[in-house]
């Protein structure tokens, strides 16, 4: 995410120094809609990239199905009140 970040404040930064010092421009309404413009080229096709994934896929294999023949225990998705690191520990504890 840092750079991306990065790389967004460098190309507005760009824009910004040839909006006004090479192409001679005040800070008007072209310069903000010339700059509205480039947040929108930035932004949608990283909102379009970012679209949700799909939560059904399965967090830990059923049992039986690891792939060296080992058994593997199956947790439940546990509920808002709970963190995975707590359920993990909760069920380490229970072997």
């Amino acid at each position: 995410m840092l750079p991306l970040a990065l790389g967004y404040v460098t190309v507005i930064a760009t824009a910004i120094w040839f909006l006004h010092d090479q192409l001679g421009w005040t800070y008007d309404t072209r310069f903000a809609l010339a700059l509205f413009g480039l947040n929108l080229l930035l932004a949608v096709p990283l909102l379009l990239r970012a679209r949700p994934r799909p939560h059904h896929r399965r967090l830990v294999v059923e049992e039986g199905d690891a792939p060296d023949g080992d058994r593997v225990k199956v947790m439940k998705r546990p509920g808002a009140e709970v963190s995975y690191l707590r359920a993990t520990l909760k069920a380490w504890r229970s072997h």
